[in-house]
């Protein structure tokens, strides 16, 4: 009799515990919804238009198309005649058009993305030769206020984007900003204008 009774207290404690522990993580789950749907919020309005120059690959706007942030663009400066690689597939890949570039000095083409399945994406040809001024025509094509600057094969981490507007919604004095990256050179966030 005893061990049953020792048995039934062990099952009524056990099923206390556990109805604490699903309170709360129901609790934290809740309080973390709210939270995300705050700084969603309070980030709508901040747009990230990220530029890699010169890749020899496509690793580095691939990784910037699986980001979660909405209000984001990949911007890709090349020079589609260099006999190395072969990033002009992009334009087939992506169904980029081909749009008005004479207002940007040195530029061979630029392409747009028409379709948003993939976000926006946007491809500049731009000689080796101009390469100093990649940076200010990825500012000039940029759509959104910030740009994320990238060079090479640099790659920063899933979501970094994202935490980059959520950092300058909730620091209003912050203009700029420094990125790891996972594969290359740091990454650089500042103003376009």
């Amino acid at each position: 009799m005893q061990l049953i009774s020792v048995l039934f207290f062990a099952l009524s404690l056990l099923s206390l515990v556990g109805a604490v522990v699903f309170v709360a993580v129901w609790y934290r789950s809740c309080r973390l919804t709210t939270i995300v749907c705050r700084m969603r919020e309070g980030i709508a309005h901040i747009g990230v238009s990220a530029v890699v120059e010169y890749p020899e690959t496509s690793a580095p706007l691939i990784a910037l198309l699986e980001e979660e942030y909405p209000r984001s663009e990949a911007i890709v400066i090349t020079d589609l005649q260099h006999p190395l690689h072969s990033l002009g597939e992009l334009v087939g890949i992506y169904h980029l058009i081909r749009v008005n570039h004479t207002h940007l000095e040195g530029v061979r083409a630029l392409y747009r993305s028409r379709h948003r399945a993939f976000r926006r994406v946007v491809l500049v040809d731009l000689p080796a030769e101009y390469r100093g001024a990649a940076l200010d025509v990825g500012k000039r094509v940029a759509s959104y206020d910030y740009v994320l600057h990238l060079q090479g094969e640099s790659i920063v981490e899933h979501n970094a984007i994202t935490y980059c507007a959520n950092l300058l919604a909730s620091q209003h004095s912050v203009t700029s900003l420094s990125l790891r990256s996972i594969v290359g050179s740091d990454a650089h966030l500042e103003k376009a204008t």
